[in-house]
């Protein structure tokens, strides 16, 4: 019955010992997953700062109203170019006429 004991024993020392070991390696597997997961989530809210500081830069945007006046500017101009024409002759035919009675 002794050695049945002692066997029983030594059995549950086994156990213990190999859960040991199981549960270090598991803790380790679980640290270098958090490790890759706070790694990818630290990557993704840096490349999410980049994208809001971009987005919040203005400093060109002074340049970039300036360029969509003129191009709006052109396209009235090309759609009403024969109306703008006809009151352009209009004036300078006026000032030419105005011009020859003084």
């Amino acid at each position: 019955m002794r050695k049945n004991m002692k066997k029983l024993n030594w059995g549950k020392q086994i156990v213990k010992q190999i859960l040991k070991q199981i549960t270090e390696q598991i803790s380790e597997q679980i640290d270098d997953i958090a490790e890759s997961i706070y790694k990818k989530i630290l990557s993704k809210e840096i490349k999410a700062a980049k994208v809001v500081k971009v987005m919040s830069d203005n400093r060109g945007m002074g340049t970039v109203e300036i360029i969509l006046i003129i191009v709006v500017l052109i396209g009235l101009v090309i759609i009403f170019k024969t109306q703008i024409t006809s009151v352009v002759q209009d004036i300078f035919s006026k000032i030419t006429t105005k011009t020859g009675a003084i």
